[in-house]
This record gives C-alpha cells, sequence and structure tokens, in this order.
C-alpha cells in the first residue's frame, strides 16, 4: 500500500517548524478542557481534555494538550502546547512544546522548540545562564557583548 497524506523529512529545527506550521493550520476548532471567563481564544484553537487556560489569550492554529495549563500568557499563532505542560506568565509563538515543558516567564519566546520535561524561565540577574544538553543549539538575540 503507497502513503499518499503529508510527508515532510524533519531533520531541522526549521523544518519541524513548518511541518508544525502546516499540521496546526489543519485544525478544527474544539475546546473539552476549561478556558476560564478571563481568557479568549481566537481563530482555530484545539483545548484538549483536562487542559486549562486561566487568564490567557490563545491565537490559533493553536493546540493545547491534554491536561496542560496556561496561565497568564499569550499563545500562538501556530503554537502546539504539549500534554501536561506549564506556561506562565509568557508570551510564545510559531513554537512548539513537548511533553511536559515548563516555560515560566518569558517575555516572547518564538520559533521555538521545547523538548519533553524542558524548563525555560527568566531569572532576575545579570547575565544568561544555561544547562544545554549534547547537541543543542542555543540562540541569544541582543547585542553583543562588546556593544
Amino acid at each position: 500500500m503507497e502513503y499518499t497524506g503529508y510527508w515532510k523529512d524533519v531533520g531541522t529545527v526549521e523544518d519541524a517548524l513548518d511541518c508544525n506550521r502546516t499540521l496546526l493550520g489543519r485544525v478544527e476548532p474544539t475546546v473539552h478542557g476549561q478556558v476560564f471567563p478571563a481568557a479568549a481564544l481566537h481563530g482555530r484553537v484545539v483545548v484538549e481534555p483536562g487542559a486549562r487556560i486561566v487568564r490567557s489569550t490563545v491565537t490559533g492554529p493553536a493546540v493545547i494538550g491534554a491536561g496542560a495549563l496556561v496561565e497568564d500568557c499569550t499563545v500562538g499563532p501556530y503554537t502546539a502546547v504539549g500534554r501536561g505542560c506549564e506556561v506562565r506568565g509568557s508570551k510564545v509563538r510559531d513554537s512548539i512544546l513537548c511533553e511536559g515543558a515548563r516555560v515560566t516567564g518569558v517575555t516572547d519566546l518564538a520559533s521555538s522548540i521545547v523538548g519533553r520535561g524542558a524548563m525555560v524561565s527568566r531569572q532576575e540577574r545579570s547575565g544568561h545562564r544555561l544547562i544545554v544538553g549534547d547537541h543543542t543549539r542555543v540562540d541569544l538575540a541582543g547585542p553583543p557583548c562588546w556593544a
């Protein structure tokens, strides 16, 4: 049997994000989780069972996975938040947050992939603190240190 559906080699971050955009562009809006009164959904948004959207705006296309918490955030468009993720006090767009990832206090996370169980947070201190796994790429925006 020959497969004739959508296929994309996702060997790079850019390819994975492009694939995510394509697949999210096909979602039909459904809400099976909780969207609290001070929250808003715009466009094609999927909220899976057990997910909670609290004081946040989610702009589709976007998927909020089962059991995820999105609180005091702006999410989307083209964002997939995996199962069991926690996103608090952050803005996330055009990104993939894998299962169990946590993003806290990040002012603008864009075009990013956060791995399973990984944590991204903003701390009040000078300089950046990074804990980076093998074969990982980190891009920090901002002026060079000598500027």
